[in-house]
């Protein structure tokens, strides 16, 4: 395994424009929802996995 190559692809991975970093709870839910990664729970919380 080449350490160097994969330390170039984690940094290409984590600087994309799909990256957000440190959204507030309201934007990472309004995100998670709009991917349909997560749908939202009865009581308010986000469910993934379903």
């Amino acid at each position: 395994m080449n350490s160097v190559r994969n330390t170039i692809e984690l940094k290409d991975v984590i600087s994309g424009a799909n990256v957000h970093h440190n959204l507030s709870v309201p934007q990472l839910v309004e995100k998670t929802l709009s991917r349909e990664e997560a749908v939202l729970s009865s009581t308010g919380a986000i469910r993934a996995g379903f």
